[in-house]
């Protein structure tokens, strides 16, 4: 099994460069941001008294859905919209995880700069599941520098995508890790 791992900051296009690769890999895409959004209907952003609940949740069901893929073979593509030392020890375990259960992981940070994220925040793409306002994504940005941090101790792809096609941005990963279409 294979796992590509693509992380970044908010409105970096991990969604859009995964869909773009499971175009041309015929890999599973497991959505980060449809997951959050059916666990934040229990346990709403609202109410910040549910937060670490909601991040520990989060990060255990997304472990046990991937080692299962992993388990099945099921060769996987999914997202992380955060970065810094506060998430490594969970990118840590699951690569851990995964290469304990024969598989590959495959870690791709996605970087843009500043002005193509406010950009792409109000696109009509983010609406409902995702960061979808400049003010939003400012006061995240303000409060997490370290979201434009690159995982440490693991050699990997990092592709700034700016002015990059989802499509150019899948054929940087799929030449990098040379990943078989």
């Amino acid at each position: 099994m294979n796992l590509i791992f693509i992380y970044g900051a908010p409105a970096t296009g991990k969604l859009t460069v995964a869909e773009e690769l499971a175009k041309a890999t015929g890999y599973k895409v497991f959505k980060n941001h449809t997951f959050v959004s059916c666990i934040a209907d229990v346990f709403p952003f609202a109410d910040k008294s549910f937060d670490e609940l909601r991040s520990n949740l989060t990060r255990r069901l997304r472990l046990e859905v991937l080692k299962e893929a992993a388990r099945a073979g099921v060769d996987t593509i999914t997202t992380f919209g955060m970065s810094g030392s506060r998430y490594f020890d969970f990118f840590n375990e699951l690569k851990s995880e995964i290469e304990g259960l024969e598989g590959k992981i495959f870690f791709v940070q996605l970087v843009a700069s500043k002005d193509a994220l406010m950009h792409r925040v109000e696109e009509e793409s983010r609406k409902g599941n995702k960061i979808d306002s400049k003010e939003f994504l400012n006061d995240l940005l303000a409060k997490h520098p370290d979201v434009f941090d690159k995982f440490p101790g693991v050699e990997h792809l990092t592709v700034e995508n700016t002015n990059l096609s989802p499509e150019d941005g899948a054929q940087k990963i799929l030449g990098y890790y040379s990943l078989q279409t």
